[in-house]
């Protein structure tokens, strides 16, 4: 299955960090819409909100048989010590 994963959100937007893990199932019936939830909470409801948000915005081509998959979503704070750090 091809999917395309959107981008995280913008480094401002996250202020807490951690690890959920999604689990996805889509049957072969087109007008059954992809089920999603958290199968694993990074025990940060807004981690977790965050991680649901880009689990809902995913897109994959249609298979041609049912699947369940499971997709580790890793949300964490930029470092300051980074090339991407700004200038003082």
């Amino acid at each position: 299955m091809d999917c395309i994963l959107p981008d995280p959100p913008p480094p401002r937007r996250l202020s807490e960090e951690g690890d959920t893990l999604l689990e996805f199932q889509m049957g072969t019936d087109p007008a059954t819409l992809p089920q999603l939830h958290v199968r694993q909470t990074s025990g940060v409801p807004s981690v977790d909100r965050i991680a649901f948000g880009i689990g809902e915005r995913m897109q994959c081509l249609p298979g041609i048989k049912a699947i369940r998959f499971r997709l580790p979503v890793a949300l964490r704070l930029p470092s300051d010590s980074g090339p991407a750090a700004a200038a003082p």
